[in-house]
């Protein structure tokens, strides 16, 4: 589904590959030791907090095994690691203009703020990926409204940012 996504939206070979290792080893925390816990208030269901760090951990450790380069496997790593992020935003009732900004502000990696501009798109788009998965008819308008919510408020100026600040100490001498 991520690939497919990932090619519909005329996404780069190399990142389709990125996404697609982070598809593959997202869950891969639900399988350590002690991982799972009973759901306290559905019997018969399991809940896995914390999987997605493990599996980051995971994913940090084979793919660097394998000789997968720091660039690719920082990103991949970093998709593991806040793959759970839109699902809760979601539970939370929210895409509002606080929570996109903080969304934004937390799928970029720091130091590589511009490189990783676009990880909140990838992020989306494995969080569609990841709940087609569960569903075989699924409906992508709420993902699709989502994307571009997000997209607009980067598009307008709430969503801008700039490295000057609004006021500076001459401003507030004067």
């Amino acid at each position: 589904n991520l690939n497919k996504i990932m090619e519909e939206n005329n996404e780069t070979p190399q990142m389709r590959g990125v996404m697609n290792i982070a598809a593959l080893f997202h869950d891969f925390g639900k399988m350590a030791e002690g991982a799972g816990t009973p759901h306290p208030k559905n019997p018969g269901q399991m809940r896995y907090l914390d999987h997605d760090d493990r599996s980051a951990d995971i994913a940090d450790s084979i793919l660097k095994s394998m000789g997968v380069g720091r660039d690719e496997r920082e990103i991949a790593v970093h998709i593991i690691k806040m793959h759970m992020y839109p699902h809760h935003m979601e539970e939370g009732g929210g895409f509002g203009n606080k929570e996109i900004g903080r969304f934004l502000r937390k799928t970029k990696i720091t130091g590589k703020e511009e490189e990783t501009k676009d990880m909140w798109k990838y992020l989306l788009y494995h969080a569609q990926a990841d709940k087609m998965a569960s569903k075989e008819d699924y409906d992508t308008s709420p993902d699709k409204e989502r994307f571009d919510k997000v997209n607009n408020y980067i598009e307008t100026q709430k969503g801008v940012s700039t490295d000057k600040p609004v006021i500076n100490g001459y401003d507030v001498m004067s």
